[in-house]
């Protein structure tokens, strides 16, 4: 990799997409529908530009992708801060959900690190 001496200018871009295959109000619209779409899904791109000392542009890139939980599920609207999921009871169904989505996400992007968001304060038993 090229070293970087500090006397060239960096360009952050920050670029974000939003799906619209299943868009709509956080608490009406949630999780996946059959086909494995998840619901408000948004992918965000940050670029990094920067001339080297040879004057070769660089261009470095990361996304990320954040959506709904990618299963079958509903969440009763309500004042709570986090109120409880209700995943449909069709185990096959929400597999088949599940590997559709994940089959996308490697199709389109590679590699893929997932992450859990959910509940990180409590441990539950």
């Amino acid at each position: 990799m090229p070293e970087y001496d500090g006397n060239n200018n960096f360009h952050f871009i920050l670029i974000g997409r939003k799906d619209d295959r299943r868009c709509g109000m956080r608490f009406l619209i949630r999780g996946a529908d059959e086909n494995g779409n998840v619901a408000n899904i948004v992918e965000t791109e940050e670029l990094v530009t920067y001339k080297d000392n040879e004057g070769y542009i660089n261009i470095c890139s990361f996304i990320q992708i954040r959506g709904s939980i990618p299963i079958i599920w509903k969440q009763e609207p309500n004042l709570q801060l986090n109120p409880k999921i209700k995943p449909e009871d069709d185990f096959p169904a929400n597999c088949e959900v599940f590997k559709l989505h994940i089959e996308e996400l490697f199709e389109n992007y590679g590699k893929v690190c997932c992450v859990n968001l959910i509940d990180q304060k409590k441990i539950r038993k």
